[in-house]
């Protein structure tokens, strides 16, 4: 399918084909019919994309601050490791979409295939042909409303949840500050619910289109009479200011607190600056309230992915309570968008748009054709199988995410022997950003992975919670199967694995299957080092004798080379503590080197004999 995804390096918005997400319990399959770019959200995000990493840095303080944490406690080359993988990524783009219902999961039960949806969610209703949408983020549209407009709906949403952080009633009256694309729906929420609405902008002609909107006054932000001709039409100051803008600058907040009557309110919206002085908060006894998105469950991983929703009784607005209001709005004439939907592209022209935002659109409106179909592939259909090339081995891995970019990706890269063959992740987009940074041959659904013929042994990379389920499919294929710890998350996942390990073994077969270690961090084993290292005089100690001689060949997850016998990978030492004084580390370095302020442990510490540790900084101190 052709999806918009964005390059987090550069900031590039490109249409790529990418594999089409595959069904699961509690949700839906959508085909695409329109999806609106929000001028605001995602272009904020593009414009820190196409940042220097230095820029990023000072744009994301908070961000610059975890790789530090990081870099502390994995040393350099770790973090410049991580930052680089995390940036050598694409991304999905778009969080509202409109569409018809071309499969349902189980477990729902309020939808069917042909119904038409509003979709909401930055990783599901995104700029693609087929979107997966879980059940608590999809809507149904009204007959009176089109397609085209419902696509507005999540963004209609973010306006209409910040009118209710107001909570504003007929009468009153409210400044918008910000007359962008939430700004302009905002206005229309606002005069809807019988309250009178101050526009303000910079843009002149953006304060002009404001009036079109339903403003009652417009002004421009630089405007020199602003506060007295506000004074003049409220009266009193307004009641309540929403800050719809998008902007560092702490100026929105304090021309609202200059315009608000005593005790108003401040409703923050958009990604303003919040450092209002404290002296104009006091002096009115103002209030400020952020809005969160589109409503109460968002950000809520039960609500969103697992369908639980909150009784109507305590929580009257949820985010889909939210667009369901919205979708009302339009099939009553209360709102009218019509003027946001003159701008339309197709998904193939979607960086143009992305491109023509910068001219002072309020959005532009991608369509889609409606040819991509998403249905099983049968048998003939698979991939034909290829013969392997000498002794390599063929490798499929199902999840791209962190761990596995950073860590497990480059070391089969590297690996002699080893072909990176097919990468499959739930959205598809995480696939293609894999395929291309590590020469994957394909990018594949994760059904389509497992039945690869050209596929030679799975990795399971994925959350959690996925990877009983995914072993047991790829037991059922009879490949090798490595799967990150863990490899169930509860003894019924666990029963059941062992349930089809156990008829794989007396049907004579024996499974491969290895389960990912990585606990070097943990508190036993940081604090327990002279136990878990001491060698007795003929044998290495037990646990790095399990790590040598059990597992031959196995790999070390920092290096990425092989374990030795006798070798514990992952000897921790704290701050100042000396090496073990009856050894030397193999590496040639002194104890004094290895406790050397701010280096805090050796990545090896042989412990029966002298063997070099090959030690560098993928080890970390």
């Amino acid at each position: 399918m052709l999806a918009l995804l964005t390059d987090r390096k550069s900031g590039e918005v490109c249409t790529y084909e990418i594999p089409a997400p595959e069904l699961r319990p509690g949700g839906l399959l959508v085909r695409t019919n329109y999806s609106a770019i929000s001028t605001g959200t995602e272009r904020a995000t593009l414009e820190l994309s196409s940042k220097s990493l230095l820029a990023k840095a000072k744009a994301r303080p908070d961000l610059a601050k975890q790789v530090i944490d990081y870099a502390r406690q994995n040393g350099l080359k770790a973090a410049f490791d991580k930052v680089h993988a995390k940036l050598d990524t694409l991304t999905t783009a778009g969080y509202s979409c409109a569409g018809e219902v071309i499969s349902v999961g189980e477990g729902v039960h309020d939808f069917r295939v042909g119904d038409r949806v509003a979709c909401a969610g930055g990783t599901y209703a995104n700029h693609a042909e087929i979107n997966f949408v879980p059940h608590n983020l999809a809507v149904q549209i009204p007959s009176q409303v089109s397609t085209m407009a419902a696509s507005l709906t999540t963004i209609g949403a973010i306006a209409l949840q910040g009118f209710r952080q107001a909570a504003v009633g007929i009468g009153e009256t409210v400044a918008v500050i910000g007359a962008g694309l939430v700004g302009v729906l905002t206005i229309q929420i606002v005069r809807a619910a019988g309250c009178r609405v101050v526009a303000i902008d910079l843009s002149p002609e953006r304060v002009e289109r404001a009036i079109e909107f339903g403003a009652h006054l417009a002004l421009t932000a630089n405007d020199p009479a602003l506060a007295s001709r506000v004074k003049e039409f409220s009266r009193y100051g307004v009641d309540a200011a929403i800050l719809t803008a998008a902007t560092d600058s702490a100026e929105p907040a304090e021309l609202a607190a200059a315009i608000l009557r005593d005790r108003g309110r401040i409703i923050v919206v958009g990604a303003v600056g919040m450092g209002v002085s404290r002296s104009n908060m006091y002096m009115k006894e103002l209030s400020l309230t952020l809005s969160r998105s589109y409503g109460p469950g968002r950000y809520d991983p039960q609500y969103e992915e697992h369908g639980i929703d909150y009784p109507i009784g305590y929580v009257r607005w949820t985010e889909r309570r939210n667009m369901e209001a919205f979708l009302d709005l339009l099939a009553t004439g209360r709102i009218d968008v019509s003027p946001l939907l003159e701008h339309q592209y197709t998904v193939e022209e979607g960086s143009k748009a992305y491109a023509d935002l910068k001219n002072g659109l309020y959005t532009a409106i991608l369509k889609y054709s409606g040819a991509c179909v998403v249905s099983p592939k049968p048998s003939s259909a698979l991939t034909p199988a290829r013969p392997r090339t000498g002794d390599e081995v063929r490798v499929g891995c199902i999840g791209a995410g962190s761990f596995a970019s950073s860590i497990i990706f480059p070391i089969l890269q590297s690996s002699k022997g080893v072909r990176l063959q097919s990468v499959s992740t739930l959205s598809g987009a995480g696939a293609a950003s894999a395929q291309r940074a590590f020469k994957f041959q394909k990018a594949e659904q994760p059904s389509e992975l497992l039945n690869n013929p050209n596929v030679d042994a799975v990795f399971i990379l994925t959350r959690h919670d996925t990877h009983a389920s995914q072993a047991t499919q790829v037991l059922n294929t009879g490949k090798p199967v490595f799967v990150e710890k863990p490899l169930a998350v509860d003894t019924e996942q666990l029963a059941q694995f062992r349930k089809v390990y156990a008829a794989k073994l007396q049907a004579g077969r024996a499974p491969f299957v290895m389960v990912g270690f990585n606990r070097r961090f943990a508190p036993f084993t940081e604090k327990n080092p002279p136990i878990l290292c001491r060698p007795s005089r003929t044998h290495a100690s037990p646990l790095a004798r399990q790590l040598g001689a059990a597992s031959p060949g196995a790999l070390d997850s920092r290096s990425g080379r092989p374990y030795r016998r006798g070798v514990l990978p992952f000897c921790r030492l704290g701050p100042g503590r000396r090496l073990f004084s009856h050894r030397e580390c193999g590496c040639g370095r002194t104890a004094e080197r290895h406790t050397a302020p701010g280096r805090q442990y050796c990545g090896r510490f042989e412990v029966r004999q002298r063997i070099r540790c090959q030690f560098t900084l993928s080890d970390q101190w």
